[in-house]
């Protein structure tokens, strides 16, 4: 059984965006012992497997009840939902105190595997790449042992204990629960962690002690809060996990933040709890063996349960961030900076610090890796729940694809087209062309608003504005024209593909049409700087005027939808202004194609 107050973001999966939610009130029955709800507002219900939210399960809170309980904030038994006070108030020196459960961590791991084509578990923290994943499962109970409650509030955008600014757009109580594996140096491994959707009393030792829902959040003394194994992202991702020995640690409040009343945890020591794993893929399938009399995790320092982490210059306790390229202890847009003037220079090496996707070269990902790292993350690194950027990171995007093709050598200019399609919308590129040195570089797109790093015969651009992507297309159009200022031999090719990344900062699969072009034929066709035509207005609604075709050769004209499909052609035997009518056509983008015996190209326009 699930309680929401809004059916717009319900998951049928689990019980994110829920208030409540039960499956073994009385055995296998599902109910609510009791529910706290403002009045005239509108609850929906959802029961066993109903994905609909829908009015036959609408339920309108008419009268609100008095609820007597302690209305002092400074006493144990303080009770943040009372609106009587009953004055009953107990005051001594009293504190919450949150354990993990390690017999229920022990009991309930287990190794199974996902395959990912979803676009949230990636960003939401859950998996570290798309397809078939290994992943270790277990259920993580959190206890208040204390004598006080532990109370988080209402998920809000004023509260810095929670951010809504992730995938399935739910709320995120931050620093909640997180989930690591360390080596046998103390070194964590790149799994991912896990913030809470919900802290709640899901189980209580007295019927009256229920109080915290997803509503208003908390755990009250006695009370305890639980993500079953079968829960959506209750799990680690070892799918690049290197065979051995490792240390599963699941912790709570691993900030040792207050509650949202200021009381700290009577002691930290027991926000742990761990289990010993051997990951082994000698048999050629992977295999989780549980180690008895686990060893207490100890830091790198030794110390046990401690949070002295391995810097990524790999010290103990060092102070080198990723990324950080002028070492002043910080990430920032200094840092960027560098990294674009150096990257310019080819004069930044491939140290751990700063090849933050770990492929040993420096490329456009680094720097969109750092930039997503500072302006992406809901919290800068200054807050104390930070949502971590672990490096080094790289993800390739199992789908996606462009195809780039190298046009014939432009003559009158030295230059080279080249051209693109792409099943996916794309924020940067950066390969290489053999056998020239480029000069400069003009991206054929006016609206791919970017940053151009250019250095021999690298090609290297990328854009920070998502909405002035490359955008994808069924058919070929032009990328950039390369103006070259020496030529080494008799052919071009594609070299070097460093990397291709797409909106969603994940790399791409690359393909080629036409790999090469040749550098010393005169009589190919070539696209000649007079014929590349243009039209106004733009955007249209009914006419559209092509002008600048300034020979006489025959011409034809295609235009194509942004799937490919040809809505309209004519053939043009005029030099001068050609009017052409779009009225006909839906609204939206197209692309115009104009091309004879010796050109060739493409222009974009909006139907209005």
């Amino acid at each position: 059984m699930w309680l929401y107050d809004n059916c717009a973001h319900i998951n049928p999966d689990d019980q994110t965006g829920a208030l409540l939610f039960n499956d073994d009130i009385d055995g296998l029955n599902a109910g609510f012992r009791q529910v706290l709800l403002s009045g005239g507002l509108a609850y929906y219900v959802r029961i066993e497997n109903d994905t609909s939210c829908i009015s036959n399960s609408f339920i309108e809170i008419i009268d609100l009840k008095l609820k007597a309980g302690c209305m002092d904030p400074q006493a144990c038994n303080f009770d943040p939902l009372a609106n009587l006070d009953d004055v009953v108030c107990i005051y001594s020196n009293c504190a919450p105190d949150l354990i993990i459960n390690q017999e229920v961590l022990s009991s309930s791991i287990f190794l199974d595997s996902i395959y990912n084509d979803s676009e949230c578990l990636i960003p939401e923290g859950c998996l570290q790449g798309y397809g078939m994943r290994d992943i270790i499962r277990f259920s993580t109970q959190i206890e208040n042992v204390g004598d006080a409650d532990y109370i988080v509030g209402p998920p809000e955008e004023e509260s810095p204990l929670f951010s809504e600014d992730n995938c399935h757009q739910h709320w995120h109580y931050l620093g909640y629960a997180e989930y690591l594996i360390f080596n046998g140096d103390g070194a964590p491994q790149p799994v991912g962690f896990k913030n809470g959707f919900c802290a709640l009393d899901f189980i209580c030792s007295e019927s009256n002690a229920y109080k915290y829902d997803c509503n208003y959040m908390g755990i009250s003394a006695g009370c305890y809060d639980i993500y079953e194994s079968d829960l959506l992202c209750q799990w680690i991702d070892v799918t690049d996990v290197t065979d051995g020995t490792y240390t599963l640690v699941v912790r709570v409040n691993y900030n040792r933040a207050p509650d949202i009343f200021g009381r700290v945890e009577s002691k930290f020591e027991n926000n742990w709890a761990q289990v010993c794993i051997r990951l082994d893929r000698s048999s050629g399938q992977l295999k989780l063996e549980i180690l008895e009399n686990c060893p207490i995790f100890k830091d790198c320092m030794g110390i046990d349960f401690g949070s002295t982490n391995i810097d990524c210059n790999g010290v103990c306790g060092g102070s080198d961030h990723f990324g950080d390229l002028d070492g002043d202890g910080e990430l920032d847009e200094s840092d960027i900076a560098d990294y674009k003037e150096k990257f310019r220079e080819k004069n930044i090496s491939p140290e751990p610090c700063y090849d933050l996707d770990g492929d040993s070269i420096i490329t456009i990902y680094d720097i969109l890796l750092l930039e997503e790292c500072l302006f992406n993350n809901p919290l800068n690194e200054e807050e104390p729940n930070h949502i971590h950027c672990d490096f080094p990171r790289s993800i390739t995007a199992l789908n996606d694809t462009i195809t780039f093709s190298l046009g014939p050598l432009n003559i009158d200019d030295n230059s080279l087209l080249i051209s693109y399609k792409s099943n996916t919308p794309i924020k940067g590129i950066d390969l290489s062309i053999s056998n020239v040195r480029i000069d400069s570089i003009s991206l054929s797109d006016s609206l791919f608003s970017s940053v151009l790093l250019n250095n021999e015969n690298r090609i290297s651009f990328y854009t920070n504005d998502d909405s002035h992507l490359i955008s994808k297309t069924a058919m070929f159009l032009p990328l950039a024209r390369i103006y070259i200022s020496e030529v080494e031999a008799l052919r071009t090719c594609f070299e070097n593909l460093y990397t291709v990344v797409n909106d969603k900062n994940e790399k791409v699969n690359v393909l080629y049409n036409l790999a090469c072009s040749d550098l010393s034929t005169t009589d190919v066709a070539v696209l000649k700087a007079s014929d590349i035509f243009s039209i106004s207005p733009n955007p249209t609604s009914d006419i559209i005027h092509v002008s600048n075709l300034n020979n006489t050769n025959k011409k034809w004209m295609h235009i194509y939808n942004i799937y490919g499909d040809l809505m309209k052609e004519k053939e043009i035997i005029s030099n001068s202004d050609t009017a052409i009518n779009v009225s006909g056509l839906p609204t939206g983008m197209y692309i115009i194609h104009i091309y004879s015996k010796h050109m060739s190209n493409f222009r974009r326009f909006i139907k209005t």
